[in-house]
């Protein structure tokens, strides 16, 4: 007799829990499209082990699953949290994790172990002797697991109704110590609902790159914010560079919070109109290990932080190429063996500030204070008379260009036709690190003499203009070449009047 009636509840506990494969499936299916009527962050949940060391429950632990289900589903389903029965369940290896996977491919947050077992007497804090409890306990499916809550019901029986009474349906059952769930998990997760963004420079240039740093997560209760949490970082115009591009927009890019400070380099557009662009930072529901769960599927949800990226319109871009090197041709001479610098930098310029008259054939120089300075590839090689060589790297402007600015570059003009006809006064001087830690630098141009280095001979004088010189000398121990090239690019063309 009680075989029978083991068996017409166990057919009817697996017809409830296909039941629950099949709307836990649809529930699965829902939130990976997004269209879940949660306000908040929809959660998943299975129940994946349960133990027992009473019969029958000992022999078909599929029991005392199928009923867990069932009552947490009544108990705890609510708009943004679902049970799922898992089409296959898969037990954990190592570290006790319930590592399941739901049908739509989405694994859930959580799962629920439950234990059902006569415990000894140490073990029941004070309740009757021979008595039995029932434990059930929620974690995060993460990597390793952990414990969200964990509540028990203790019972002088061996009879589990006697347990579903205290867990779940009487007035002050466990089960309502954790309702409503979501305020359980919130709690539990620290969702950030905001940030701070930190730019390592105030502006930035067309199609240039600077760092930054998103830190500060705080949850509603301004609390720090979980390591598993997730991010998206977007900008209006320009490029985030450093995450993982994720599927809703590919040029959107994921991070994890982690230890509380995510990096990542901001490209500006090409285009500087408007000169300004704007870093956008969301918070996602995603909170599971990117091993389960892959970076790329992460998804945006509410924006929590914003700051505006200043760009500045050059009127025009100088790129200035310097080379020189010093070889030895004399063995018995007493100097370095090689000794190679060069550098391409470039200079952004800002609208003309003032006009001076310009020699003695009328033509006028435009002062256009300098925006920016960037060193775009730097190199130093030093091979001294041992054969023994190092090499520079940390490159960095020195002298009045150490501040990035530096003094204005003067713009010549032909009187009668307006075109750019020379830009004197170039230079260039950076310092760096040697490779066995010395500082070093290099200053140019230091053998080409004269005005013929800043005189025009290429380009239109409009829209771009180009000049430069290369200069050799020999003596007895050394040759040295040196060579600068210079081109200044407008912006807009310059007026032809």
């Amino acid at each position: 007799m009680f075989l029978k009636i083991v068996n017409r509840a166990s057919i009817f506990l697996w017809v409830l829990a296909l039941f629950f494969v099949l709307a836990g499936t649809e529930i699965a299916a829902q939130r990976a499209s997004g269209s879940s009527d949660c306000p908040q962050c929809a959660r998943l949940g299975t129940v994946s082990r349960a133990s027992s060391n009473l019969a029958p429950y000992k022999e078909n632990p599929e029991l005392l699953l199928a009923s867990t289900r069932s009552r947490l589903a009544e108990a705890l389903t609510g708009p943004c949290f679902h049970l799922l029965h898992p089409e296959a369940l898969e037990s954990s290896r190592g570290e006790g994790r319930g590592d399941v996977s739901s049908p739509a491919g989405k694994p859930p947050e959580y799962f629920f172990s439950v234990d059902f077992s006569r415990q000894p007497v140490d073990a029941l804090e004070g309740a009757a002797p021979g008595g039995t409890r029932l434990i059930l306990e929620m974690f995060y499916n993460g990597a390793p697991s952990e414990s969200v809550f964990r509540i028990h019901t203790d019972s002088p029986l061996e009879d589990y109704s006697s347990h579903v009474n205290r867990m779940y349906q009487n007035p002050d059952a466990e089960i309502r110590r954790v309702q409503p769930i979501e305020d359980i998990l919130r709690d539990f997760e620290r969702r950030p609902v905001t940030c701070e963004i930190s730019l390592e420079e105030r502006e930035t240039v067309p199609l240039g790159e600077i760092p930054v740093s998103v830190k500060g997560f705080r949850d509603w209760k301004g609390r720090p914010s979980r390591e598993f949490n997730r991010i998206v970082v977007r900008a209006e115009r320009g490029r985030i560079i450093g995450g993982t591009s994720i599927l809703e927009n590919p040029s959107w890019q994921a991070f994890q919070v982690g230890a509380g400070e995510v990096k990542f380099r901001y490209q500006a557009p090409a285009e500087c109109d408007p000169p300004a662009d704007q870093i956008l930072v969301f918070s996602s529901c995603e909170i599971l290990d990117p091993a389960k769960q892959p970076m790329e599927w992460t998804r945006s949800d509410r924006k929590i932080a914003e700051a505006a990226v200043p760009i500045l319109c050059a009127r025009g871009v100088v790129t200035i190429r310097y080379e020189s090197r010093m070889a030895r041709i004399n063995d018995r001479c007493l100097v370095d063996t090689l000794v190679h610098h060069q550098a391409t930098l470039e200079l952004g310029l800002g609208d003309q500030r003032f006009a001076l008259p310009f020699g003695m054939e009328g033509s006028t120089a435009a002062y256009h204070p300098v925006l920016y300075r960037k060193i775009r590839s730097a190199e130093a090689v030093l091979v001294d008379r041992n054969g023994e060589k190092k090499e520079g790297r940390d490159f960095r402007f020195a002298g009045p260009a150490a501040s990035g600015h530096g003094p204005d570059i003067v713009v010549v003009r032909d009187p009668a036709t307006k075109r750019v006809i020379g830009v004197p006064g170039f230079g260039v001087l950076l310092a760096f690190t040697w490779s066995d830690g010395k500082t070093g630098s290099f200053s140019g141009p230091a053998l080409i003499k004269g005005s013929s280095l800043g005189r025009a001979s290429g380009g239109d004088g409009f829209t771009s203009v180009r000049g430069g010189e290369t200069a050799r000398k020999v003596d007895d121990c050394v040759e040295w070449t040196e060579t600068l090239q210079w081109e200044l690019r407008f912006s807009q063309p310059s007026e032809k009047k």
